[in-house]
């Protein structure tokens, strides 16, 4: 057994997330919906609470029906590594290989590709919707182009939690 004092994470459910032995049985969507429905869009610095597991019900619901699981995962690794804004991120590029490491590792648990135009579509019309909602003026975000008429209504995290799980449930057992 590989020896992984101190490079490992617990989370909410008691699994071991061995970061330098990543392991597909090691995600759980329990524990992917718990950790992004507390981890807060933007870093927290907006007025109200929004969470990452309500960005990607929002994001789950704007792809077709084939991508929508994968839509809703498209963040799952920010519930082992917490929601980085994008500027800072781009100039992470080793919390990026990781990142890319941890995606891959739970795209194959959930038999799902985030790679997809449209789901990055979806996402950047969501994150469009949200700085909007949150910001007002968004002109010099470079999110030209994008549209949303929907209504940004933040929700406790958890309702968001279980609102995450339910659609999980209705992507992959038909809501049964």
């Amino acid at each position: 057994m590989k020896d992984t004092s101190g490079n490992f994470m617990t989370t909410i459910s008691g699994k071991k997330i061995v970061y330098d032995d990543l392991q597909p049985e090691m995600f759980d969507i329990t524990d992917i919906a718990h950790a992004l429905s507390n981890i807060c869009r933007f870093g927290g610095h907006i007025n109200k609470f929004y969470s990452v597991a309500q960005h990607s019900v929002m994001v789950s619901n704007m792809v077709p029906e084939h991508l929508a699981l994968a839509a809703l995962l498209h963040d799952a690794s920010e519930a082992y590594l917490s929601d980085i804004v994008r500027p800072a991120k781009r100039m992470l590029p080793q919390y990026k290989d990781l990142e890319l490491k941890l995606q891959s590792v739970i795209e194959q648990r959930f038999a799902v590709t985030f790679d997809h135009e449209e789901i990055h579509i979806a996402d950047n019309k969501a994150l469009y919707a949200e700085a909007l909602h949150f910001y007002g003026d968004i002109d010099d975000w470079g999110l030209d182009g994008f549209e949303h008429d929907g209504i940004i209504k933040p929700l406790s995290a958890e309702h968001a939690r279980l609102m995450f799980l339910c659609r999980f449930s209705e992507l992959t057992f038909g809501g049964g």
